[in-house]
């Protein structure tokens, strides 16, 4: 598949925060929509952070990034 190359001035610039880290996100989606998946991250860490809650950040993600990848 055949991406043409997005122009910097294109790029949309926005601020997040997941499972209380803050990052920079820079896409082609609406900042509407960032805030949107990132939302659905924070939601799924929360989630399974709740239910266990002797697992560290990393483990959280892991299992957060499977989840999601089995839907």
């Amino acid at each position: 598949m055949y991406m043409s190359p997005v122009n910097s001035d294109d790029k949309i610039r926005t601020t997040v925060d997941i499972f209380g880290t803050t990052y920079k996100l820079v896409g082609t989606q609406s900042q509407s929509y960032m805030h949107q998946i990132a939302a659905y991250v924070n939601e799924n860490m929360s989630a399974i952070a709740k239910s266990n809650p002797r697992l560290d950040t990393q483990k959280v993600s892991v299992l957060a990034l499977i989840s999601m990848a089995d839907e």
